[in-house]
């Protein structure tokens, strides 16, 4: 089968079962970001990484799919300006994606890359304790200061946050005015290998840093 016959297959896949679809290439994705990663910062590949990484790719894709459609949602209420969809939408709560994305990784390369134990972490972190709603607000805002964020490198974080701004806004508007909505978001995980691979990177030297300073 040709390049062509598949990606016309995948193409098809995906105007059909959009989601499953995004599931499908993030779980190709991530994985291969990881190795190209580790390969750079490291010079070896810890495969156990790789394979935590291919578990928690399917919900990158799910989620990506998510931030999308939240540039749709800008569209329909606010503006169909292409960079307004961009900055009000998947740019703008993209933000908490890279937030997430940094914390498990952190998590993962300290807990054995279990995704057992990384769902017992998110289910100890956002369902909160207390007798009442003052205290369980307290104690979710507690667990999201001091368990959840301090997992994310900060200068890791910083660099993420500002190419999410600057240089992926600009293509994310290339996104909404050019490419159909069906392609929107394998377009961006087919081109994501690179940020992915950069973000990853970052996420390697970042936890380093935050063993050796927990303010880093």
């Amino acid at each position: 089968m040709s390049l062509e016959a598949v990606f016309e297959t995948y193409k098809e896949l995906q105007t059909a079962h959009p989601i499953i679809g995004n599931m499908l290439i993030a779980e190709v994705t991530y994985p291969i970001a990881s190795i190209v990663s580790q390969l750079i910062e490291t010079r070896k590949v810890d495969f156990d990484r790789v394979k935590y990484y291919a578990k928690i790719g399917p919900v990158y894709g799910l989620m990506l799919y998510g931030l999308m459609k939240t540039g749709d949602a800008v569209g329909a209420t606010v503006s169909e300006n292409p960079f307004l969809k961009s900055a009000l939408g998947p740019n703008l709560w993209g933000n908490f994606f890279n937030i997430q994305f940094f914390v498990n990784d952190n998590y993962g390369e300290h807990n054995e890359f279990s995704v057992k134990k990384l769902l017992k972490f998110y289910k100890e972190t956002f369902i909160a304790k207390g007798d009442n709603l003052k205290e369980k607000v307290e104690n979710l805002y507690y667990n999201l200061k001091e368990n959840y964020y301090t997992k994310a490198p900060k200068k890791s974080l910083k660099y993420a946050t500002f190419f999410t701004f600057t240089l992926w806004n600009a293509f994310q508007t290339w996104n909404y005015e050019y490419v159909a909505d069906e392609m929107r978001t394998p377009i961006i995980l087919a081109t994501g290998i690179v940020w992915a691979g950069i973000m990853s990177t970052w996420a390697i030297a970042g936890n380093k840093n935050l063993d050796e300073n927990p303010n880093s």
